[in-house]
């Protein structure tokens, strides 16, 4: 997990429905996560938190609190915060939408939340075995 700063959007690769979390504390070597979509608290251990960053790249189209789409134009960063430069103005990512959820396959693509190449190769091989298992007599 890179360093956590306040205020920063984050998406939980254990629990996407939960949406885009934003940091509320990050010391002591834990961290503390509100996703208000959900309204559910986290706290984790830097270390081990099943975070991921959002950082939306030029041209995918992002949702802000309001509810109005917008593209992305520039991203830039400032005290470990992204603004996003969009087509209707700046977009601090503090105003994103909380319900941005990356549970459907395109929208983990899209939010390049993917898994290691050996967490892909257990799964394929275990979805394979449970074929082989349905086609036995």
């Amino acid at each position: 997990m890179e360093q956590a700063v306040t205020g920063q959007r984050w998406v939980s690769d254990s629990e996407p429905e939960l949406g885009l979390g934003v940091i509320l504390k990050a010391e002591f070597g834990r961290v503390e996560i509100f996703f208000p979509a959900a309204v559910e608290h986290r706290q984790y251990a830097q270390k081990s938190a099943p975070l991921r960053r959002v950082r939306f790249e030029v041209g995918d189209r992002v949702k802000t609190h309001l509810g109005d789409e917008r593209s992305v134009l520039a991203v830039e960063s400032a005290d470990g915060l992204l603004i996003y430069q969009t087509d209707k103005g700046p977009l601090p990512e503090a105003e994103l939408s909380d319900s941005i959820s990356f549970s459907k396959p395109q929208d983990r693509l899209l939010g390049s939340q993917v898994d290691d190449a050996r967490t892909f190769d257990l799964r394929l091989e275990a979805l394979e075995q449970r074929s082989r298992l349905r086609k036995s007599p």
